[in-house]
């Protein structure tokens, strides 16, 4: 066993490798002598991903491994142009046809990674490398199993899309597959998409392809592999690493429950977990799954998906929609007294009448419409079901064209005003806070006028230059008394002041125009509010007297926590 310690130099960066030989002799690498490479010269690609490559990649790269000259530095072009000439003269010796990282001749050597080093010089970028070494090379150089080892056996693809290699490769039988790296999925069931089975034939070509699977799938953010071997026999494990998953949502599914929806994509698809991904060839499993469920029972229309912002909130859902249903809403049906004789709610409610069932169309009326009613007056903690449509008449007839929709609503307790504890505040003292709130102790806990306290308390700090502001307010129900005060804490940031104003897309006079408009100096403490009046209305008065009124403009605030200070970026197309 003999082990060589190696260092690629580049002007960027330094990689220390220790190459340990499986051959008791010396390192060689020779197709037909066994002359000692020495010095011993490897290019690498700039991937490392062992494909093969020629020589002439050595002087656009750079890089080079070399026993003798540790740590030397590459400097003038003529050196640049004799290390040329030396790789040249070494593949013409020693390695005539393209060769691999550890295989430069099949049947001769082969090397081990035993250790990876790297040296970051200042100031400079290291790119991601992936290694990958080689095993021990067979005796018998005419078993393709053990050629194929030596390629690598343990090779990691970590990127979706790799390139593949040149020609293929020999193949090995594999008599396990598993897979790491997910804390949602079981080994077996990652395996099980991947498209390979125990007692398959395959070798390099298949697993990366297998990997890209994984990847293009959508539960993975990324997939890779590596392989061990014994003999004919390899063993091939997948690295995943789990994706950001959403909701999913059935919009327009009235003739079955999300119950038997949930069921039919369980069938359907392996790793459906009650979840999906933003993207990703999975979504075409889950949507073809309910297209044949809704086809087996006779329905016309297509499924479809979409990914769209949940109504009401920030987060996003995978929606399934059948296009083409043709179901009308033949009559709302709103479960709590209070919505059902709100005049308000009433006049909208001829918004979903006669139009296309849907229920996003049907919970943004619920956020937008019925809500309000009940925050106002006091529920803070409503709860509003999921709407249900269903059917009337004859169930032995055929279905009709229209639903009735039937919307649940558990308005909860009145609740009454019970004050703030602020936490974390600087700025202003909690009197003054208070007073920002216009809200009194005992009462009622009207929800509207409480979210637009919080966005007081907001602008007030934006006033003063807090643009990294963070309010959490929690609130503490006392259901005995119906009582509910908020526990607040504030995070304030630094205080930003004006610096520079930067306008981008008109024509110069225009720029001095809008720059004199501007009555923000710099220096001064930056106003938010100022600035979003700027954009309301400043700009449109500032050329209210041109033929052509510039439209409002791409804007920004590049804040520069180092220095205190931000600047206002307007863009105009």
């Amino acid at each position: 066993m003999v082990t060589l310690p190696l260092v690629a130099t580049t002007d960027a960066y330094r990689v220390r490798l220790s190459l340990t030989s499986t051959s008791a002799s010396p390192l060689q690498c020779a197709v037909t002598k066994n002359e000692p490479a020495n010095p011993l010269d490897f290019a690498l690609t700039k991937s490392l991903d062992l494909k093969p490559f020629e020589m002439s990649t050595y002087k656009k790269r750079g890089w080079a491994l070399r026993d003798q000259e540790v740590g030397r530095q590459r400097s003038a072009d003529a050196k640049e142009v004799e290390e040329e000439k030396q790789a040249e003269s070494f593949q013409q010796k020693y390695c005539p046809v393209p060769f691999r990282l550890g295989s430069c001749s099949p049947g001769r050597v082969a090397y081990n990674l035993v250790d990876v080093g790297f040296r970051i010089y200042p100031g400079t970028w290291l790119a991601a490398l992936v290694l990958a070494a080689t095993a021990g090379l067979a005796a018998q150089a005419h078993n393709p199993l053990q050629n194929f080892a030596q390629a690598s056996p343990a090779h990691v693809v970590p990127e979706q899309g790799a390139p593949a290699q040149s020609a293929p490769g020999p193949k090995g039988k594999i008599i396990a597959i598993n897979a790491t790296g997910s804390r949602r999925y079981p080994s077996g069931q990652i395996a099980a998409v991947s498209g390979l089975r125990v007692g398959d034939a395959a070798g390099r070509e298949e697993l990366q392809a297998a990997a890209d699977r994984l990847a293009q799938l959508g539960p993975f953010a990324t997939a890779g592999y590596r392989f061990s071997s014994r003999g004919e026999d390899i063993t091939v494990e997948f690295k995943v690493e789990d994706a950001p998953a959403v909701p999913v949502s059935f919009d327009n599914f009235p003739w079955f429950t999300d119950a038997e929806l949930t069921d039919a994509l369980k069938q359907g698809v392996t790793l459906f977990d009650g979840t999906a991904p933003e993207q990703g060839s999975i979504l075409d499993a889950m949507t073809e799954a309910l297209q044949k469920l809704v086809a087996s029972h006779g329905i016309q229309g297509t499924v479809e998906r979409a990914l769209m912002a949940e109504p009401g909130g920030d987060r996003m859902v995978q929606q399934f929609s059948v296009a083409g249903a043709n179901l009308q809403i033949e009559a709302v049906k709103l479960g709590d007294a209070l919505a059902t004789d709100s005049k308000r709610v009433r006049d909208r409610v001829s918004d979903l009448v006669g139009k296309s069932f849907s229920r996003f169309a049907i919970e943004v009326f619920c956020v937008e419409q019925v809500r309000p009613v009940y925050l106002e007056r006091g529920h803070l903690r409503v709860q509003i079901g999921k709407p249900k449509a269903g059917f009337t008449g004859d169930p032995n007839r055929p279905l009709p064209s229209s639903v009735l929709v039937q919307i649940p609503i558990e308005p909860g307790p009145a609740y009454l005003w019970g004050g703030v504890e602020w936490r974390g505040n600087a700025a202003f003292g909690p009197a003054a806070l208070n007073e920002f709130l216009s809200l009194k102790t005992g009462e009622l806990a009207d929800g509207l006028k409480i979210a637009g306290a919080w966005e007081r308390v907001r602008d007030e700090y934006g006033r003063r230059g807090y643009l990294d502001l963070k309010l959490e307010p929690q609130p503490v129900f006392d259901d005995a008394a119906k009582r509910v005060s908020y526990s607040v804490t504030i995070a304030e940031g630094p205080t930003y002041r004006m610096g520079e104003l930067v306008i981008t897309g008109l024509s110069l006079a225009a720029e001095r125009k809008l720059t004199e408009a501007w009555r923000m100096p710099r220096g001064q403490v930056f106003d938010r509010l100022y600035f979003d009046e700027f954009l309301a209305t400043g700009i449109k008065q500032t050329f209210a007297d041109y033929v052509i009124h510039p439209e409002r403009p791409g804007h920004w605030l590049r804040t520069h926590p180092e220095t205190g200070t931000v600047d206002v970026l307007l863009d105009f197309k």
